[in-house]
Parts: C-alpha cells; sequence; structure tokens
C-alpha cells in the first residue's frame, strides 16, 4: 500500500499474521520431519534441522523477514526496486551460511551471483527439476497481503 497509512485494525491484522507465523515457526522447529506429537506434550524443543537452541525460527521465518524489510522500506512489493530488495535480502541471508535451507531455495540461491539474476536462476532450476516445489514459499506469504 504504497503512500497510504494502515488503520489499526489493518496493523492488527498484519502483526498477528507475521508474530503468529513467526511463534508458530519457533515452536514447530522441533518437530520438522517427525510424527505429530500428541497437542498436550507439544513444548519448545531445539531445531530438529537447524540445530539450534528451542526457541529459534527456522528458514521460514528468516526469509519472511526479508520481505518484510524489502515492503517496509518500500512501502510495496509490486515495484522492481521492492523486489529487488527482497532478492538481496534473501542473498544476504543465504550468505551468512543459515544451518537451514530448503533444497530448492539452496539451489536457486546457491547458483544466484546477484539479485537481479535471481529469477532468471529460478527459472532454471525449476526447468532442470519441473516437479522441484516446496511449501516454503507458502511459509513466507504472511507479509505479502491484498491492497484492500
Amino acid at each position: 500500500m504504497p503512500n497510504e497509512t494502515l488503520s489499526f485494525i489493518q496493523l492488527d491484522r498484519v502483526l498477528g499474521v507475521v508474530f503468529g507465523g513467526a511463534v508458530g515457526d519457533v515452536l514447530g522447529a522441533g518437530y520438522e520431519f517427525a510424527a505429530p506429537p500428541e497437542p498436550d506434550a507439544v513444548t519448545l524443543r531445539p531445531g530438529t534441522l537447524t540445530g539450534e537452541p528451542a526457541g529459534h525460527w527456522t528458514d521460514d521465518t528468516a526469509m519472511a523477514i526479508g520481505v518484510l524489510r524489502a515492503a517496509a522500506l518500500h512501502r510495496t512489493l509490486d515495484s522492481p526496486e521492492a523486489q529487488a530488495a527482497a532478492a538481496q535480502e534473501f542473498l544476504d541471508w543465504y550468505r551468512s551460511h543459515p544451518r537451514d535451507v530448503g533444497l530448492h531455495t539452496q539451489r536457486v540461491l546457491g547458483a544466484t551471483a546477484s539479485a537481479s539474476s535471481m529469477a532468471n536462476e529460478a527459472l532454471v532450476a525449476q526447468g532442470h527439476d519441473p516437479d522441484a516445489a516446496g511449501n516454503g514459499s507458502l511459509m513466507r506469504t504472511g507479509p505479502v497481503c491484498p491492497r484492500r
């Protein structure tokens, strides 16, 4: 929403989605690729894939933060500049050597030399493995919302 101010209700919803997603990610990090626990047995556990102590989020929230930063800086995600900023956030995160990176994300970011080439590298990676798809991209959509 470029040049618009969010209403209290909109801001409340935005914060609920972002914080709720991060909290859910923290809670679920210790259960990735494991059998679901009984509801009463759910507790904070160290990250299954990250090896981080209990209370740390995964790559999904880390990358959602990059989307949030780009959106906050540009007040939109629709412009080429905002998309380049999000791509640069992803590259910066990847180059920090995180412990947990999805396979498809790793293929794309590992082959990407600059933010401006990321979309092309994503097409190339998908072309090499047309059936490759993960749910990680869905977990990064919390910061993205329609204009209304």
